[in-house]
């Protein structure tokens, strides 16, 4: 059985971001703001904080997936949300691998495609066994694959 999900280092560096983000609100709430002549930047400080961190609970909430592949059975969990499903490989529409080269690495991000249009994404840097994962595919759907084009952009 070949089992995916988030990285911890990945998890832990959003958490600790988030954890430093809270702590910045609840000291601007707790210190400054209760004053009656707090600046507006302040305010706004307050408001783009909460933002940020409401988007990266989000990422981290809403996003948290776990793929398991077993025999030729795709079963993708979402143990934050009310959702999961399986699908057999012959559901499967296509899947696409996009490698992006940056300056010293490359961004690899693979792309499955279910028929009840169902999507999944998973990336090299944020989950584990992801090589294994396109190796999967490769060998048992290896004409499902959609070519990627070929741009500047696109790596080998």
């Amino acid at each position: 059985m070949l089992v995916s999900k988030p990285n911890l280092k990945t998890l832990f560096s959003l958490l600790t971001f988030l954890a430093v983000d809270f702590g910045l609100l609840v000291y601007l709430y707790m210190g400054p703001l209760q004053q009656s002549n707090a600046p507006f930047y302040l305010q706004l400080l307050m408001g783009v904080l909460g933002l940020v961190a409401v988007i990266i609970l989000w990422k981290i909430v809403g996003a948290y997936k776990i793929l398991s592949i077993k025999k030729k059975k795709i079963e993708v969990r979402y143990p934050f949300r009310t959702g999961s499903f399986a699908s057999n490989l012959n559901q499967l529409i296509n899947w696409q691998e996009t490698v992006i080269k940056t300056n010293n690495t490359h961004f690899k991000e693979l792309k499955i495609k279910f028929e009840p249009n169902k999507v999944v994404k998973i990336s090299f840097q944020e989950n584990t066994n992801y090589d294994k994962v396109v190796a999967f595919l490769r060998k048992n759907a290896p004409k499902k694959e959609v070519k990627a084009k070929s741009s500047g952009q696109n790596g080998p």
